[in-house]
């Protein structure tokens, strides 16, 4: 269930049911009510006495006549007026440099607000060009690099390529080699098994050829002699088996001879082939170790590069932090400053509008003049003073009114007054006029 309107009250034991807001408001700086009677002054005063006087003389002038009095009063009036002019006149030349003054001021600030503008204008213009060719800097660095980058890309590719051709062209140039050596010495040796088979038959033959013409010799003879013809058919035994050792031992040996030659041809063949495939696989390997060495310190110089980069780029970020931080701070002691000077102003105004407000607006500014105002009619306290004319204000107003420490009455205002102490020996010393 709702409470009735007002919700507040509702639950207070002290209710009175007033409609009146409870809140009390406590100002952060209290400002007294401006008077509502004007305290009295010393024109108050003065007015109190002229109208005493006035009254006295107006009892005289229907004692000694009208006319005299008025005349009096009349050349009173018109040395006070002039008097009068003559300060207000002086109060407003001295309102007229104030404000041409102040116009000055405010134009001189201006003047100076427009420069610091300017200048930042300039300095900020300044910085942006500057940023912008760090950037361009930047960018040009960059695209260098990458370009740089595709150009030993493309020259490593095409190196590779072509090593990759010349590796294939040259395989296939060793194994053409290769395969022409193999077949020249097969063809060497079938040449030599064929020679050395066409001796053998040629020896076959002859020696056949001989021993066909012994035995034709020794079958002349069998007839003459059995005996002769066994010992010399025994003899031609014993001859063709020496004959046919030595051969045999003969076309061994050939055939060992020409083993070893084509082992020894095969053998110097091979050792050429690997020398010559061992020095171009020793040259390959050497460009590609050095290829290979090239690259490894390329990525490690880019790797070297890239980590300084990193780093720059850490103190770069950490210097803009560092001067964001003294940004930050100098924004914060400026605003600190402002907020300090915006108290200070506050302080200064709450003063005076306390100042302002404990005073009767008749007595506005009164008090800035009270001093020369009761200098300036001293003689007309003094005659309060000396006829008795209310002698608690008379007697309060009348040591004011002096114009000691001003130097208005001092015979020669230009120079200072002398307080005391021991001269100067210039000072008096006669001067030599003749």
């Amino acid at each position: 269930v709702r409470r009735p309107p007002p919700f507040g009250t509702s639950i207070l034991d002290d209710d009175t049911g007033s409609e009146r807001s409870r809140v009390q408001v406590v100002p952060r700086y209290p400002v007294p009510k401006r008077p509502k009677l004007k305290p009295m002054d010393h024109w108050d005063l003065i007015v109190a006495f002229d109208t005493m006087k006035h009254r006295e003389e107006d009892s005289r002038f229907r004692q000694e006549g009208k006319h005299k009095a008025i005349a009096k009063f009349k050349d009173t009036l018109d040395t006070q007026m002039m008097e009068f002019h003559g300060m207000q006149d002086q109060e407003r030349r001295n309102k007229e440099q104030c404000r041409q003054d102040m116009l000055n001021q405010v134009e001189e600030n201006r003047r100076i607000a427009a420069a610091e503008k300017h200048a930042n204008e300039v300095k900020k213009i300044k910085m942006k060009e500057v940023n912008d060719e760090c950037m361009a800097a930047v960018n040009r660095r960059r695209q260098a690099e990458e370009d740089k980058k595709q150009r030993d890309q493309d020259l490593t590719t095409a190196w590779l390529e072509s090593e990759r051709l010349r590796m294939k062209q040259q395989k296939e140039d060793d194994d053409r080699e290769h395969a022409r050596k193999c077949q020249q010495g097969k063809d060497e040796m079938a040449a030599a098994h064929a020679e050395a088979e066409r001796r053998r038959q040629a020896r076959l033959a002859d020696e056949k050829a001989g021993a066909a013409g012994a035995q034709k010799d020794m079958d002349d003879k069998v007839a003459a002699n059995r005996k002769a013809v066994q010992d010399r058919m025994d003899q031609i035994d014993r001859n063709c088996k020496s004959i046919g050792a030595g051969i045999a031992d003969r076309d061994a040996k050939a055939e060992a001879e020409l083993q070893a030659k084509i082992k020894r041809v095969q053998e110097e063949s091979d050792r050429a082939a690997k020398e010559d495939a061992d020095h171009r696989k020793s040259v390959r390997d050497g460009k590609v170790k050095d290829m290979t060495d090239t690259l490894h310190r390329q990525m490690q110089n880019r790797k070297d590069e890239a980590k300084r980069e990193v780093e720059e780029g850490v103190k770069q970020a950490e210097l803009f932090r560092q001067q964001f931080k003294e940004g930050l701070q100098k924004d914060h002691e400026k605003e600190e400053r402002a907020r300090q000077a915006r108290g200070n102003l506050d302080t200064v105004l709450i003063t005076h509008i306390r100042s302002n407000q404990s005073v009767h607006p008749k007595d506005f500014g009164a008090h800035l003049t009270q001093k020369q105002e009761l200098a300036y009619n001293r003689g007309l306290f003094e005659q309060m003073a000396v006829e008795g004319f209310e002698k608690q204000y008379t007697h309060k107003f009348l040591p004011q009114a002096t114009h000691t420490g001003t130097g208005k009455t001092d015979p020669y205002p230009s120079v200072g007054r002398w307080h005391g102490g021991d001269f100067s020996s210039l000072e008096l010393h006669h001067p030599d006029v003749g």
